[in-house]
């Protein structure tokens, strides 16, 4: 996996869950989707390769 997509992507969903209002406080809301970002990001070589 390339580590810039990795960082893109984390960034991205860190961004994002930092403005869902009910998940918590909003540090755990960015680590939570920093998380999801990297997941999201390892997945998507699997992802492409069945489409």
């Amino acid at each position: 996996m390339d580590l810039v997509s990795m960082i893109f992507y984390a960034t991205v969903c860190g961004v994002l869950a930092a403005f869902a209002p009910t998940i918590g406080r909003r540090s755990s809301r960015i680590v939570l989707g920093a998380v999801i970002g990297i997941l999201a990001a390892l997945a998507m070589p699997t992802i492409r390769s069945i489409f």
